[in-house]
């Protein structure tokens, strides 16, 4: 490692934030943790995370899925406990749906727009008559 006289790649703290100091005006004082970021029992708590985060790693370490697969007896059992109440008649298919006929939609279509042109018409004439009533 060499020495920089021009101080590159030092990292330099700003200690006034991590304690309880008051860092200016402008900046507030409420990091609750702030105080207690480098306390002992904040690193015992960290200490004890790590030491359960190598628990769980061994035990993955120690798993292994190379070992024989279950009897077809003791898969039967466990399928037959799993769907014990299962019954297709529950569940309702797509098919069943009803669709609807385009027999019904035409004929609705056949007496929908009549009646629209109809009505254009008869209010058309009563706003003609109206206006020409107004001036």
């Amino acid at each position: 490692m060499t020495d920089d006289s021009d101080g590159a790649g030092k990292l330099s703290l700003n200690t006034t934030v991590l304690v309880n100091d008051s860092v200016g005006t402008g900046s507030s004082g409420e990091f609750a943790i702030r105080s207690s970021l480098f306390s002992d029992r904040l690193s015992a708590r960290a200490d004890q995370q790590r030491a359960r985060s190598v628990e769980r790693l061994n035990v993955v370490e120690h798993l292994d899925f190379a070992g024989p697969r279950p009897t077809g007896e003791r898969y039967q059992s466990v399928r037959a406990a799993l769907f014990e109440d299962y019954s297709s008649d529950v569940i309702a298919s797509s098919s069943d749906q009803r669709e609807e006929s385009p027999v019904l939609f035409g004929v609705l279509a056949a007496v929908a727009v009549p009646l629209v042109l109809v009505g254009g018409f008869v209010l058309g004439r009563f706003w003609a008559r109206r206006s020409r009533a107004a001036s």
